[in-house]
Parts: C-alpha cells; sequence; structure tokens
C-alpha cells in the first residue's frame, strides 16, 4: 500500500443536483486512510445540508467570515489610521486588499452585491416586480 499522504480537492461546487457518482467517488476516497478530500463552494444551498447528510461523519462545514480589523491591518501594510479608513469604507473582505484602487474595490464589491442578491432571489424564487430594485 502507498505510504504517502495525498489531498484531493474539487473547487466551487455549486450545483445542488451534483451527479450521484461524485458522492460515490469522494466517499471511496474518504475510506482510504491516506487521503484528505476538500470541497469548497460558496453555494451554502448545497454544502451546508448535502455534505453533512451524503458524508454522515466524516465531514466538517468551515464557515468564513469577513476579516476582522485586527485581521485586515497586518494585511493591509499601512499606518493604523490609513487601515482604518479602507476598513471602514471598503469592509473586511480579503480581496478588497489585492485591489489597488477604489475603482477595483467598487467593482468587486458591487460584483459581490449583485452575486448575493441573485443567489437569494434564485433561492427563494424571487422574479419579476418583486425583483426589481434589489440590484440598485
Amino acid at each position: 500500500m502507498d505510504e504517502a499522504q495525498y489531498a484531493i480537492s474539487k473547487d466551487e461546487v455549486k450545483n445542488r443536483n451534483v451527479p450521484i457518482r461524485l458522492y460515490g467517488i469522494l466517499n471511496e476516497l474518504l475510506r482510504k486512510e491516506n487521503i484528505d478530500v476538500y470541497i469548497t463552494g460558496s453555494n451554502s444551498k448545497f454544502l451546508s445540508s448535502d455534505v453533512l447528510t451524503e458524508f454522515r461523519g466524516r465531514g466538517d462545514q468551515i464557515g468564513i467570515a469577513p476579516l476582522t480589523f485586527s485581521e485586515f491591518f497586518p494585511a493591509s501594510n499601512k499606518n493604523q489610521i490609513e487601515a482604518w479608513q479602507e476598513y471602514s469604507l471598503y469592509g473586511g473582505m480579503p480581496h478588497i486588499l489585492k485591489e489597488e484602487n477604489e475603482e477595483g474595490k467598487v467593482r468587486y464589491l458591487n460584483h459581490l452585491q449583485e452575486s448575493f442578491v441573485l443567489r437569494k432571489a434564485e433561492r427563494y424564487d424571487v422574479k419579476g416586480r418583486q425583483f426589481s430594485g434589489l440590484d440598485k
């Protein structure tokens, strides 16, 4: 038997209707002692219920939150006042630190908001007039 340790990752599982075959493959991999399996995704509708159900006791859910100021500040490479101004204006999403200018930060936050609103609308089947204006 191979004694090396392996890690397998599947990034951004978005579809709730993931084929049963994928569950079978992942379950088979989880039975091997030298393999860790990591599945990531931003669709909480899929991950929060399905992973914990399908992988019965072999899965953990890890929620990710925006950075606190004490995490943001050292990563910002700015003095404390400048870092606080940026943090209080744009928030603690880690990607904000990668954007070099205001336009990039605003574009990123707008995209984040639009995708969040669209996911919620899709999840709760909000359409037409109910949805009008939510993305403004």
